[in-house]
């Protein structure tokens, strides 16, 4: 009796054992997987979270280097033309650099040009062609290179003016030259959009 007993109560705990480890696999284990998941899930979202904390503190410091440089971001900008409408850099020349006179005479041409892949922007290419004394000439050089613009010669060709052609041009005299000269100005997209915002 006592060993029928002692069968059943054995029986019972490998029962109640295969229950209870049934309940641990099947219940508690995929629990654990879950929590182990959303643990990797949270370290995740809070590595997110840091980076994005760092992003806004960077995002803030290019704001406020922006705001308190402004100014001269201006001043770099104001150096490119604006590729559609380039008067400003026309009146300049007109204004500035090859001022009408009896003894100067200019012709202002656009040139296409091709963009060169290691020009980091874009440029309008002009044809100068002009009458003046040498020594004029070279003052006009020198303020074109000296011009707020970014400005690059490209091409140059100078001929003493013959006594025909000198004849021609009232008030020229010995020395006179005809020079025909190729300058390439930097363009910025950033001018068109500038202008737009004016208009």
């Amino acid at each position: 009796m006592e060993t029928n007993l002692k069968k059943k109560i054995i029986i019972f705990i490998f029962i109640f054992g295969a229950i209870v480890l049934f309940l641990i696999t099947a219940l508690i284990r995929p629990l654990f997987g879950e929590i182990k998941k959303n643990s990797k899930e949270l370290v995740f979202i809070k590595e997110e979270l840091v980076s994005i904390k760092t992003k806004i503190k960077n995002f803030e410091r290019i704001k406020e280097f922006y705001i308190s440089n402004q100014q001269k971001f201006e001043k770099i900008n104001d150096l490119f033309v604006n590729p559609e409408v380039p008067i400003k850099f026309i009146e300049f020349l007109e204004e500035n650099v090859f001022t009408p006179s009896d003894l100067f005479e200019f012709e202002i041409s656009s040139v296409n040009l091709e963009k060169s892949e290691l020009d980091p922007w874009g440029s309008i290419a002009f044809q100068i062609s002009l009458y003046s004394s040498f020594p004029d000439f070279l003052r006009s050089i020198e303020k074109i290179e000296n011009s707020p613009y970014l400005v690059k010669i490209l091409n140059l060709k100078i001929d003493k003016l013959n006594e025909k052609e000198i004849k021609s041009k009232s008030g020229f005299s010995e020395g006179a030259i005809k020079a025909i000269l190729s300058i390439k100005v930097y363009a910025s997209e950033t001018q068109k959009s500038k202008l737009k915002t004016q208009n």
